[in-house]
């Protein structure tokens, strides 16, 4: 059984239904995405679903990069395509039904995954920690109000200021600045990508993915071995998806086939959730862990900056 075209091959998205090699081909598609390593690169990933046999269902996996050249393969279809393999500690489901995490979703115990754990943990802690730099805002702001509304300014503008006031105040108003600013990095902080955790050299993210790598029993996915893993599963996992899709709408399925990919494309649902909760979380608690860095830069640095601003607004008052 041999399934009809479903787009054109200028689009970012398009249908084969032909021969894979020594394998017949259900129904296959073509997505161009990236390549999910963390290169920031483009890459063209195919997925084929082989004709069911046994009420199995089975695909391979195809890997092009986008500036047509070849990758290494057991197998070539002579458009720059190779057989995609996964990595040395990690290899692709090919059988996608039966399939053993099919029952994810009615498990009891999701909310108890530790990661689930640690992102509930995160987000209270980074509620407190923006709580804390509010706080620490209003306190700087009501020490400003507090030294302009004073009789020294009174007395500057009677007496004029000097060389040495001007120098001062700005210093103080410079530090105040810098001050305000380190405290709203924390109270209205940047999102952090997950290209950024897969792609830091260094402080807070490269830690937390070394510590996520090297504990991948606790927070990722079974079968699951790296963020990169994590992330060209859901690429591949998202075409296969809609190659079962296809499958299923071919007009000459066969009833029992029509089944097994039903159960096949029910069981990726799951799957796919499982994956996305996962590559969720890791960021949620990366964005924590970014954002207590900055809170702490913003408690030590900012009081620091704080009370020297103070200090030089105070000294230029007092030579004035």
């Amino acid at each position: 059984m041999v399934g009809t075209a479903a787009g054109t091959l200028d689009g970012p998205l398009m249908s084969r239904s032909d021969t894979d090699g020594d394998r017949a081909v259900l129904h296959s598609l073509e997505l161009r995405s990236t390549s999910g390593d963390g290169a920031n690169g483009r890459a063209y990933w195919r997925v084929a679903v082989h004709p069911v046999e046994d009420g199995k269902v089975t695909r391979s996996i195809w890997l092009r990069p986008d500036q047509d050249a070849g990758t290494t393969g057991s197998t070539d279809d002579g458009r720059g395509y190779a057989l995609w393999k996964g990595d040395d500690a990690w290899k692709p489901e090919l059988n996608v039904w039966p399939s053993w995490h099919q029952n994810y979703q009615d498990s009891d115990h999701e909310g108890a995954l530790p990661l689930e754990m640690v992102t509930q943990h995160c987000q209270r802690n980074g509620e407190r920690l923006r709580e804390s730099a509010k706080w620490l805002a209003t306190v700087v702001g009501v020490a400003l109000a507090a030294l302009i509304g004073t009789s020294p300014l009174a007395n500057m503008r009677q007496a004029g200021p000097s060389w040495w006031t001007f120098a001062l105040g700005a210093v103080g108003l410079v530090l105040l600045g810098m001050t305000l600013l380190l405290i709203m990095a924390v109270i209205r902080p940047r999102p952090v990508s997950y290209h950024e955790i897969q792609t830091a050299s260094n402080g807070p993210l490269r830690k937390w993915r070394e510590m996520v790598e090297s504990e991948q029993d606790l927070y990722l996915p079974c079968g699951i071995n790296c963020l990169n893993t994590l992330r060209q599963t859901l690429i591949v996992d998202e075409l296969t998806l809609n190659v079962l899709a296809g499958a299923i709408n071919l007009p000459d399925i066969r009833a029992g086939d029509k089944k097994s990919l039903e159960k096949a494309c029910k069981e990726r649902i799951v799957r796919l959730v499982e994956l996305r909760q996962a590559a969720s979380r890791i960021v949620a608690i990366a964005d924590y862990y970014q954002l207590r860095r900055r809170s702490t830069i913003a408690t030590y640095v900012g009081g620091v900056s704080a009370i020297t601003a103070t200090a030089a607004i105070i000294a230029a008052f007092l030579i004035s």
